[in-house]
């Protein structure tokens, strides 16, 4: 497998089409129905192909949630530049997924009681969380001013990790026009509320 940094622009593609291709089949199908064959079929590539860009078949779930993630946490461009716009964005993403991409909800819920069992995925998965909190934390400390602690960061970043979390779960449990409604004005809650204590 080349190097990190040294993909071509055909091979990110190719291994993003495998990772998107691994949340449909956990989504749509369920863990017991994710095998190499199925996901190269899927994906639309060789079987080879999928052990080309990754070292075991097993660290693809995890890789692509992580992957999935990441894209969630990084802003858009433009970037947002006020803490508020960067927050709401991030929950407009959950709340757009049932709409976006449903078959994510449900692959989301369905790794992470995979996890639980498995010391490996848990392992990884704990690993995953630690690098998408450390990301989490730069966002924050480049919309927020220099005079906070770095306290103050982490336990902002980790209320928000949980939140987003909760709005997750509701979303797969209760995926309605009103129940969309319910949770985007309680996103937008918390984050009056964080805000205010963020800046008092």
């Amino acid at each position: 497998m080349p190097p990190k940094g040294q993909r071509s622009k055909a091979g990110e593609r190719t291994r993003t089409a495998i990772l998107d291709a691994a949340i449909r089949l956990l989504g749509r199908d369920g863990p017991e129905r994710l095998s190499a064959s199925a996901l190269a079929k899927e994906s639309g590539v060789s079987k080879s192909t999928l052990f080309h860009h990754f070292r075991t078949f097993d660290e693809i779930p995890m890789v692509a949630m992580e992957h999935f993630w990441r894209q969630s946490l990084s802003p858009t461009i433009p970037a947002p530049k006020s803490l508020r716009a960067y927050l709401l964005q991030l929950g407009m993403q959950i709340l757009d997924l049932p709409r976006q991409r449903a078959t994510f909800l449900k692959a989301h819920v369905v790794f992470l009681v995979k996890a639980m069992f498995e010391p490996r995925l848990h392992v990884r998965l704990a690993e995953g969380a630690k690098a998408m909190h450390r990301q989490l934390v730069s966002e924050l400390s480049a919309r927020l001013p220099k005079r906070r602690k770095a306290e103050t960061v982490e336990t902002a970043a980790r209320m928000i990790e949980m939140t987003l979390d909760g709005l997750m779960m509701g979303m797969a449990a209760e995926n309605s026009p009103e129940g969309r409604e319910l949770s985007q004005r309680a996103w937008t809650r918390f984050i009056n509320l964080l805000l205010k204590d963020l800046h008092s």
